[in-house]
């Protein structure tokens, strides 16, 4: 990213969508069968996605967008064909390697080099999952403290507000971030802490139990281990990113070829032509 995408020039597609990395491109390219309408552009996470995103709205540009990954936040996908929520779409499922997950998609895409079979995917899928439960667990707990303690975080002060000593002073100490911040630090007690993994542990155990790890779990984890089992031939040159990225774009083939694209996938493109004015 550079500051010339705040302008318009910088900017080819009807769509110009942000995505985090390259896996996320080559799936949606492929998903959405190389759709003319939308240029992709790599932002290198979710933050750095949304400040540019943010960029580009205060320059008054209609049709850039950025899709991220959920990871721990709340989805916003029932707000995505309101023409008055902004262009950020937040998925719906942890992250996009949640769609890659497709044990039909991985036994029939053409890198399938082993010829496993859907079925073997899946135990092989399941059984990773359980044995991530507890890193979830965690996972989630430290989620929630972050949210915790950055929620309403300082801004920074108007100019000229503060002009000394003083009035830096009283600036930081009326900020109601640090009430917040020393009333919710003391509550950080081994006990909470044992009871929140405890609970969140219940959670990715029921997740496994119901199905709803497909979703739930972190899919870049579960689906670079599979990738390894699956796609056994990649060039030697492949950088292990290189690898995933190969399979998401064949996965993404296979689900648009067998008219198999998960929902949020083609709501997303429905949602980005809609908004964008696009036929």
């Amino acid at each position: 990213m550079t500051a010339t995408a705040k302008f318009p020039g910088f900017y080819t597609g009807a769509i110009n969508l942000w995505v985090e990395d390259v896996v996320t491109e080559n799936y949606l390219r492929k998903a959405w069968n190389d759709d003319p309408a939308v240029r992709f552009y790599i932002g290198g996470g979710a933050d750095g996605i949304l400040a540019v995103l943010k960029e580009a709205e205060s320059a008054g540009l209609k049709n850039v967008f950025a899709y991220v990954d959920r990871d721990f936040r709340t989805s916003n996908r029932a707000d995505w064909n309101n023409p008055a929520k902004g262009r950020k779409f937040v998925a719906d499922v942890h992250e996009v390697e949640n769609h890659l997950l497709d044990c039909a998609a991985l036994a029939g895409c053409r890198l399938n080099s082993q010829g496993r079979v859907a079925a073997d995917i899946d135990t092989r899928l399941k059984q990773r999952a359980g044995e991530l439960a507890w890193w979830m667990a965690c996972r989630r707990v430290i989620a929630e403290v972050r949210e915790r303690t950055l929620q309403g975080f300082y801004h920074d002060p108007i100019c000229p507000e503060v002009t000394d000593q003083t009035s830096a002073e009283k600036y930081v100490l009326a900020e109601p971030w640090r009430a917040q911040v020393q009333a919710y630090v003391p509550t950080l007690t081994n006990l909470n802490l044992q009871t929140a993994l405890a609970n969140h542990h219940v959670d990715a155990t029921t997740w496994i139990t119901n199905g709803q790890w497909r979703s739930q779990f972190s899919g870049k984890e579960l689906f670079r281990h599979i990738r390894g089992w699956v796609y056994t031939n990649a060039p030697a040159t492949n950088s292990t990113s290189m690898s995933d990225a190969d399979l998401a774009k064949a996965i993404g083939e296979w689900q648009c070829q067998n008219a198999c694209v998960p929902s949020e996938i083609a709501d997303l493109l429905i949602a980005l032509k809609a908004k964008a004015g696009v036929p």
